[in-house]
């Protein structure tokens, strides 16, 4: 669940309702997997990724990169010296604790130049089941910085996540992989996307990044 807490100052949520062009930027910090398990230690990068990915087709925000927020996470990480040096408004912090099949992802929506906290989510939930996890923290972000979406843009989140849960495992460890940006993991994550795209021929963001990996190892 999505809990949102007192707008940073009321000045965001105030001038987010009175300009809609209004950009507000944001950075996702990989999640800390608390317990170190193998199996799951690839969703630290990979679940922030996808919501990072997912916000990033919203005309009213601007998100950091994935590689200058594992940057930043090996670092202070206190809000006011993220948000100078990624020059952001909001930072998404979270922690994942897994054991056997099931996993509680906890996150925070923080207004970054005043460590003023937004929005909390928790989530109990199966590992196979984290299609739900990013779809639901990507709406609960979208409701607690009062984004006004477009048609265009709400068709979009209705479809950011795949169909199938297999589909979604192979997509972020295909995007975990990548990450390596050699030939060999490359390779790898270019069969992972396809092993997606088996289980849910219709999920437009594995078919954009198995183009990208075609085409970087061509």
């Amino acid at each position: 669940t999505w809990a949102s807490g007192p707008a940073p100052g009321a000045p965001i949520q105030a001038q987010a309702e009175s300009t809609p062009e209004r950009v507000i930027r944001l950075i996702a910090l990989p999640f800390r997997v608390l317990n170190g398990d193998e199996r799951a230690g690839f969703l630290g990068h990979s679940l922030p990724e996808a919501i990072a990915v997912s916000l990033a087709g919203l005309r009213s925000l601007t998100v950091r990169s994935t590689l200058l927020a594992a940057r930043l996470a090996g670092g202070n990480q206190d809000p006011r010296h993220i948000a100078k040096e990624a020059d952001v408004d909001m930072v998404l912090a979270g922690t994942m604790l897994c054991e056997d099949n099931q996993a509680q992802v906890t996150a925070e929506l923080i207004h970054a130049p005043s460590g003023t906290l937004v929005g909390t989510y928790v989530c109990n939930t199966k590992l196979d089941d984290l299609i739900q996890v990013q779809d639901s923290m990507v709406r609960g972000i979208v409701e607690s910085l009062v984004l006004r979406l477009t048609e265009h843009e709400q068709r979009a989140l209705d479809h950011n996540v795949p169909t199938s849960s297999r589909a979604y495992e192979f997509y972020l460890r295909a995007n975990y992989v990548q990450r390596q940006r050699t030939p060999e993991s490359l390779a790898i994550a270019r069969d992972l996307y396809r092993e997606c795209l088996d289980e849910d021929p219709d999920y437009a963001p594995a078919w954009a990044r198995l183009g990208r990996c075609y085409r970087t190892l061509e």
